[in-house]
């Protein structure tokens, strides 16, 4: 471990080794380059990904491309306003790394390939992006092939897919969304998951889930793990399959969750599993439920609710929810009507979160119960 050994000058320089390394007096051995095994003990203790701390790239497909290569980050990029970027073809992330587009940076697969792949093994985080109009056979906007990928603060529109995963495809690995819309993405005749396919591991917190279409999962289709919490799944349609919010033959949890406006069973699957609490259904189900309490089924009442504190067989005019828009926060929510049976329903102590999907306070300060589903109404 010492300087003294003093060889491999590429890996000081690479992370900080007089600083991170056990070099003793060879304490220019960064700059240096002695010790090589004090380079590696640099790299590691950079800590990260890739040890490398942040840039500023060009505001271009090169400069994403640069980014990636480089590794580490975050990265930015130069756009000063609002760019879009038509890429050439599709963006390969094999190089841990987090990319920050800062509100500013589209990036456009001009509906002729997938716009991000990110490579089996690779830690990714993509943050404050916009995602449209990829197109592929699986995953049109982005490909988590067996990777650990994060997607924040960004919105994935208008993207295609020919079998499943228009906007998002997570095939076997780990996928964490927040803050995140999902909007307006297509299937082909056939294809499953107009907003993601899961068969991997799924979190999603502070997310909508809108106007996506497929012919079965029209938002969603998990074949895999799926924990979904404080988020909006709204007006989704199917084709010919089901589920037109969620079509599960995995495991799902919903908790403080809004289901609306979407076409034919909005939740389906008969094989899978699926666990739901404090959360509204506005719509049907097809498949059993396991209910953990304080949930609201309107119109009708085919999930089969069971629990005590559960409602089913509420009319719109009682559950009184308010069209999908802007109600603060990153993302659009259906907020609730004056009077609302979902209004205070719910103990303090069974919230199960201390905010929702806008991050106002649950309960509302003001108060010790807390409402159901997605939205909490603030005094």
């Amino acid at each position: 471990m010492g300087g003294a050994a003093g060889s491999a000058g590429t890996a000081g320089a690479a992370g900080s080794a007089g600083a991170a390394g056990a070099g003793g007096t060879a304490g220019s051995a960064g700059a240096a380059g002695s010790g090589g095994s004090a380079g590696a003990a640099g790299a590691a203790g950079s800590g990260g990904v890739g040890g490398s701390t942040g840039a500023v790239f060009p505001c271009s497909e090169q400069g994403i491309r640069d980014a990636i290569a480089e590794g580490g980050g975050p990265h930015t990029f130069d756009c000063g306003t609002p760019e879009l970027v038509v890429t050439r073809e599709q963006i390969i992330i094999d190089n841990d790394v987090i990319l920050d587009g800062e509100d500013n940076l589209t990036v456009d697969g001009n509906q002729h390939h997938r716009v991000f792949w990110v490579t089996e093994g690779v830690t990714a985080t993509l943050r404050r992006f916009a995602v449209t109009r990829g197109s592929a056979s699986i995953g049109g906007g982005v490909f988590n092939q067996g990777g650990t990928l994060t997607v924040a603060d960004s919105t994935l529109i208008g993207n295609l897919a020919e079998f499943a995963g228009a906007a998002i495809h997570n095939s076997n690995g780990d996928l964490t969304l927040t803050n995140t819309s999902l909007r307006a993405n297509r299937g082909d005749p056939g294809s499953s998951g107009g907003g993601i396919y899961n068969s991997g591991t799924l979190k999603m917190s502070g997310c909508t889930i809108s106007g996506n279409s497929a012919s079965e999962g029209g938002g969603i289709d998990n074949d895999g793990t799926l924990t979904i919490t404080n988020s909006t799944i709204s007006g989704n349609t199917i084709g010919d399959g089901t589920g037109g919010a969620i079509a599960n033959t995995g495991t799902v949890m919903l908790i403080a969750c809004t289901l609306s406006d979407n076409q034919a069973a909005g939740i389906s699957g008969v094989t899978g599993s699926l666990t739901v609490a404090n959360s509204i259904i506005d719509g049907d189900c097809a498949g059993p439920i396991d209910s953990r309490g304080y949930n609201i089924e309107s119109p009708s009442n085919t999930c089969g609710l069971d629990q005590t504190s559960d409602l089913a067989d509420v009319t719109s005019g009682a559950l009184g929810l308010e069209p999908l828009g802007e109600n603060g926060g990153p993302t659009q929510t259906h907020a609730l009507a004056a009077g609302s049976v979902a209004i205070d329903a719910i103990p303090q102590a069974t919230c199960d979160v201390d905010a929702d999907q806008r991050g106002q306070p649950r309960p509302e300060p003001a108060g010790t119960m807390c409402d159901v589903g997605a939205f909490e109404l603030q005094p």
